[in-house]
């Protein structure tokens, strides 16, 4: 059940600690916990099970999925996507007692705007993620990721991203990413994969056996073997080789045709 949190809405089973700042239209789902000073910005989607460390900072238009966890020292910026059990680490080298003389502080980390975090990734302490960045699911990431560039695999590497197109705001055209300049990649890369049939198969099955080795549930983690992350890059290369050698435009070489 949703209660009224100043301007914001909060399930009744979820603890927002006092001194938490929660943004106008957000919402906090249930069993979560909002840790002390915490900020989250407006009109955010906190999932159930969420836990959000004391003195974290999210910016606005911000969605957390169910289980993750932004422990203390990091700082989300606005538009971010952080997906289901994504965990934000705050201390590299954990220990369970100590002393005086090596006492525990958090490490500070800085996630930028429009940033993508997919499902089951950990992101360790002390790290800066560009603005529009992707880290794909299950990746491992344990160095800064530039801006525009996406992250994968264990640990992650990182490779170039595609810039996001937006729609022209000049009112003038009609001329937006999901009109006539992608129908036209389309067209080409169709009528490429047709011609080249054989080529098309071994890209179809390599992308499957990616799809495999990304897949996060037990039964696949038993199936797939041990040594996954060579094999995974190894994937990743020759599937941008045949996709190259299929001729297709530089804005299709990045994407996955098997969903």
């Amino acid at each position: 059940m949703l209660a009224q949190w100043n301007l914001a809405m909060v399930d009744t089973t979820a603890t927002v600690h006092e001194t938490a700042i929660i943004g106008e239209g957000t919402t906090i789902w249930g069993n979560s916990y909002i840790g002390k000073g915490a900020t989250i910005g407006k009109h955010c989607t906190i999932g159930r099970t969420v836990e959000i460390g004391a003195g974290v900072t999210i910016g606005d238009n911000c969605k957390v999925e169910a289980g993750a966890q932004v422990h203390p020292g990091w700082t989300i910026g606005d538009n971010v996507f952080i997906g289901p059990c994504a965990v934000f680490c705050n201390d590299n080298d954990p220990q369970a007692v100590r002393g005086a003389d090596n006492p525990f502080v958090p490490l500070n980390g800085l996630v930028g705007a429009g940033v993508t975090i997919c499902a089951n990734c950990t992101i360790i302490g002390g790290l800066i993620i560009g603005d529009n960045a992707k880290v794909w699911p299950g990746a491992v990431v344990t160095r800064d990721v530039p801006a525009q560039h996406s992250a994968r695999a264990i640990p992650a590497e990182n490779k170039y991203r595609e810039p996001k197109q937006v729609a022209c705001e000049c009112k003038s055209c009609d001329e937006t990413p999901t009109g006539k300049q992608v129908d036209e990649f389309k067209r080409i890369a169709v009528n490429l994969i047709m011609e080249n049939l054989e080529l098309t198969q071994q890209l179809i099955e390599k992308e499957k056996r990616v799809k495999q080795l990304s897949d996060p549930s037990p039964w696949a983690c038993m199936t797939r073997g041990h040594d996954i992350e060579t094999e995974y890059n190894k994937l990743l290369d020759e599937i941008f080789a045949i996709r190259k050698k299929l001729g297709l435009p530089p804005e299709l070489r990045n994407r996955m045709w098997i969903r």
